[in-house]
């Protein structure tokens, strides 16, 4: 019927949504960047889905800008402490 179309990225999103800050943290920076940029197209995506109307699960907006922000504060976390560590040196 009509919900069986789903992308495969579908899954993967879902999996970062889950993720907790603890596992965020464990990823490399230039990980980090990637995801984010993966996080904001399917941002983008879900968006353009809600304005024709063919979103199916709502939910997904609020979960992905909520790992968009977990992502830009792990990034922003860790430019802090090398800037502050610049500083000591």
């Amino acid at each position: 019927m009509f919900g069986g179309r789903r992308s495969c990225n579908a899954l993967q999103d879902s999996a970062l949504n889950n993720m907790t800050i603890k596992e965020i943290r464990e990823k490399e920076t230039p990980q980090l960047h990637h995801e984010l940029v993966e996080q904001r197209k399917h941002l983008f995506a879900l968006r353009s889905q809600a304005v024709t109307e063919k979103l199916e699960d709502p939910s997904q907006l609020r979960k992905t800008r909520k790992a968009i922000a977990r992502l830009l504060t792990t990034i922003h976390q860790r430019e802090m402490e090398q800037k502050k560590s610049a500083a000591k040196s």
